[in-house]
Formats: structure tokens, C-alpha cells, sequence
């Protein structure tokens, strides 16, 4: 890269030398956008300023079918790094993975499909819950071995009540 510009990369994630800002970092977080946002606020802000009509270039063009790819290559380097086991590469590649999530659902907003973030995350608590009553329901304390008989049993039961046109998928 020359002259210290910000360029999309191949999975849309912005990089920067940072030469022509004498070495700082400038990337978002150091612009301050959204500063008054923490976390997942966060970083749904800057994605969808991203997708908004004058956002990035790139990011308008794409698809959840062109995205596909990213979401897999992330995945992969995701599973790279903690066979690694480093910490601070296995943040940044789960950050990586949240970006795809936060991407692929503000898209599907945009596009006025069916869910969104909340609705994803939504069907995600209900889908631990559903899965672990021994948490939320009895408090029962269950070996490993218990767990996976009562995992076969709760799979068993939501295939045969997603085949009757309902519920919560395992």
C-alpha cells in the first residue's frame, strides 16, 4: 500500500499502513466514529455505516452469496488460530467471524428479510436455553455421559417437531 491510504481487502475488512499518519493507528476505533458505543453496539455501527446508501463501495455490492466465502475462510482461520492457541489471534479471528454475522444481518435488514441481529440472537438464547434444561430449568448437576443421552433425546424431539412444521432447530 503507498501513501498510507485505507484499501477494502478481500474479505472487506479495512487495513492501513499508516504511513501518512506517522505510524498511528486510523482505523475506526481511532477516529472516534461511534466512540460513544461499546462492543457489539459498536461494531453494528460501523457495519451498518458501512451499508448505508453512502457507505463503502464494496460493501453495497455484495450478497450474502458473494459473502460466503469470507464467512468460511474466517471460520477456518478461527479453527487455525486456536490450534495455535493464541489468545490475541483467536480474538482478533472471532472478531473476524462477528464481522461476517454483523455483515451477512445487516444486509438481510437492508433487503428487508426476515431477521436481523436481534432476531438471530434471539433465536440463539432460546436455542441454548431449549438445549440445556439442567441450567435453566432443574439445576440438575449431569456427567458428560448423561448430557449426550439427553442431547440424542432433545435432537430427537425437535426433528420430529420441526418436521411437523415448529419449533427450535438443534
Amino acid at each position: 500500500m503507498t501513501g498510507g491510504r485505507d484499501s477494502v481487502g478481500d474479505s472487506g475488512l479495512v487495513s492501513g499502513s499508516g504511513s501518512a499518519s506517522g505510524g498511528r493507528d486510523t482505523s475506526a476505533a481511532a477516529t472516534g466514529f461511534a466512540a460513544e458505543l461499546h462492543g457489539v453496539a459498536r461494531a453494528r455501527a460501523v457495519v451498518e455505516r458501512l451499508l448505508a446508501d453512502n457507505g463503502c463501495a464494496w460493501h453495497l455490492e455484495q450478497t450474502h452469496e458473494s459473502l460466503s466465502k469470507y464467512l468460511q475462510e474466517e471460520a477456518a482461520e478461527t479453527v487455525d488460530a486456536i490450534i495455535d492457541g493464541d489468545p490475541a489471534k483467536i480474538a482478533e479471528e472471532l472478531g473476524d467471524v462477528l464481522y461476517q454475522v454483523l455483515f451477512h444481518t445487516e444486509l438481510a435488514r437492508k433487503n428487508g428479510e426476515t431477521y436481523s441481529f436481534d432476531t438471530v440472537a434471539e433465536r440463539l438464547a432460546e436455542k441454548l436455553i431449549a438445549r440445556h434444561p439442567h441450567v435453566f430449568e432443574t439445576g440438575e448437576q449431569l456427567t458428560s455421559a448423561e448430557l449426550t443421552e439427553m442431547w440424542q433425546q432433545l435432537k430427537l424431539r425437535a426433528d420430529r417437531k420441526l418436521a411437523s412444521g415448529g419449533g427450535i432447530s438443534f
